[in-house]
């Protein structure tokens, strides 16, 4: 058996949408279920919340897991896993800026070693203050969408590229704050804000995942304890 962690919402359930489904798919500690997913460690369960289940109230199990593990993402699938022990002190990621995880994105983009010089160059002006204007975010996403493959692709017809998604995180975050100067929509302030998180988190997915086929480990955990904490 090895420990895992699993992050669940208030109901002990993965399920978000529907409220009878919560009450069919509640977790109970000791009982074994099929076919799930956990993470290595209870800081990338929780900091992973916004792409993997987006609870607004989790809670954190260690798991005991039994068979060959699956990678998915950055969890690990098993044919069969149980929670064991509610972790009262879940890694406390709300406070977490979309603009700090859009600086361990870049950071594992800087560790992956696998993009161009020009988007590190911008990337690190972007974090330093230096280079934050709509203009230059739109110059960066043409460069980019042309890098990947250009325009002439229908959309849906191409996957973004994790620098695209960096950049479109950004770019959430500077229309959010133009609404904030202008007219305090509070409403899509708080839809930007959310669409920057995870989009920026998705970005930091795709260049782990990449950088490991390549077989260069970045040990995010690390990233994430040193740049947010």
């Amino acid at each position: 058996m090895h420990c895992k962690y699993k992050m669940l919402n208030e109901y002990n359930s993965e399920n978000m949408d529907n409220m009878d489904e919560c009450t069919k798919d509640v977790w109970i500690p000791g009982k074994w279920k099929r076919n799930s997913c956990a993470y290595n460690s209870g800081l990338l369960a929780a900091y992973m919340n916004p792409v993997h289940g987006d609870y607004r109230k989790p809670r954190l199990w260690e798991t005991e897991v039994d068979g060959l593990q699956e990678l998915v993402g950055l969890a690990y699938r098993y044919p069969k896993l149980r929670i064991v022990h509610e972790i009262k002190n879940v890694p406390d990621t709300s406070k977490i800026t979309s603009e700090k995880r859009i600086e361990v994105a870049i950071h594992c983009l800087v560790e992956s070693g696998l993009y161009r010089d020009s988007f590190i160059v911008w990337a690190l002006n972007w974090l330093d203050g230096s280079d934050q204007s709509m203009e230059e975010l739109r110059i960066m996403r043409d460069e980019e969408i042309l890098a990947a493959g250009g325009y002439d692709i229908p959309p849906g017809g191409r996957r973004t590229t994790p620098t695209e998604n960096i950049i479109s995180a950004a770019m959430f975050l500077s229309v959010k704050n133009q609404a904030a100067e202008t007219i305090k929509l509070l409403e899509a302030d708080r839809a930007y804000e959310k669409a920057a998180c995870r989009t920026a988190t998705i970005a930091t997915r795709e260049i782990v995942e990449q950088a490991r086929e390549r077989g260069i480990y970045i040990s995010l955990d690390t990233l994430i304890q040193e740049l947010c904490y």
